[in-house]
C-alpha cells in the first residue's frame, strides 16, 4: 500500500515519471515545470512531495463539472455547503461570462471571491468580480442623490436642548445583485481599479458631508 500511495517521492524518479508520460502523450516537456509550480506538490531539491487532500478536492471539482449538464446544474451543486470550497477549482473551467456569474453568485464567501479577484480562478473571474464590486461603489455614489439630511431640536428633561441630525434615504431600493455583499471589496481595496473607485467615492461623501453642514448651519443661523 505504501509503496502505492505516498506522500513523496524521490525527484529524480519523479522526472523520470513525468518526461516519459509527457513524451507518451506528445506534450511539451515545459509542462513539467508548470506542474512542479503547481499548488498540487511542493517540490525539494531531492524529493516530491504531494498535496493529496487538494488533489481530492481537484476530483471532486472535476467530477462536479463533468456530471453538470449545465452552468445552473453547476452552480447549484457548488452551492451545497460540503461543495463550496471546490468553487476555486470549478470556476476557471467556465468560459461564458453568464454561466460564470451563475457559478460565482452561488457563494457568499468573501475568501473564495477574494481568491477569484486576485488571479486564482482564471482572468473571467477576476473581470466578473472587479465589474460587480465597481458596480457596488456606483451604488453608493448614486446612492447620495437620493438622501437628505434633516436637523432637529429634542427638548431634554432639564428643560435644555439638543440639536440632532438625521440622514434620511429617499430611496434605499438598490438593484437586485448576485454580489451585493460588500464584504469581498472591503477586503480587496488593495485592487488598483477598486482603489481608485472607493478613493473617488470616499473624496464625494466628505464633499457632501460638509455641503450639508454648511446648509445646517444656514438654516440654523449659525455663521
Amino acid at each position: 500500500m505504501t509503496e502505492a500511495l505516498s506522500m513523496s517521492i524521490d525527484r529524480d524518479h519523479f522526472e523520470a515519471l513525468a518526461e516519459g508520460f509527457y513524451s507518451q502523450e506528445e506534450t511539451p516537456l515545459s509542462a513539467i515545470q508548470s506542474l512542479l509550480e503547481s499548488r498540487l506538490i511542493l517540490a525539494g531539491d531531492k524529493y516530491i512531495w504531494f498535496e493529496h487532500e487538494l488533489l481530492l478536492d481537484f476530483f471532486k471539482a472535476q467530477y462536479l463539472w463533468r456530471k453538470a449538464d449545465s452552468p445552473e446544474h453547476l452552480a447549484n451543486a457548488l452551492s451545497r455547503p460540503r461543495n463550496l470550497h471546490l468553487v476555486e477549482l470549478d470556476a476557471p473551467a467556465v468560459f461564458d461570462v453568464t454561466s460564470l456569474e451563475a457559478v460565482l453568485a452561488k457563494t457568499h464567501d468573501a475568501k473564495t471571491l477574494g481568491l477569484a479577484l486576485r488571479g486564482h480562478c482564471g482572468p473571467l473571474a477576476t473581470a466578473t468580480i472587479q465589474k460587480h464590486c465597481l458596480a457596488l461603489i456606483e451604488l453608493g455614489v448614486a446612492e447620495f442623490s437620493r438622501m437628505k439630511v434633516t436637523c432637529e431640536s429634542i427638548d431634554g428633561e432639564d428643560a435644555g436642548s439638543a440639536s440632532s441630525a438625521s440622514i434620511l434615504a429617499q430611496s434605499s431600493r438598490f438593484p437586485s445583485m448576485e454580489f451585493s455583499s460588500p464584504e469581498p471589496l472591503q477586503k480587496n481595496l488593495g485592487d488598483s481599479a477598486i482603489q481608485k473607485a472607493f478613493l473617488n467615492l470616499l473624496e464625494l461623501t466628505t464633499h457632501v458631508f460638509s455641503n450639508w453642514y454648511d446648509a445646517l448651519r444656514k438654516e440654523a443661523g449659525v455663521v
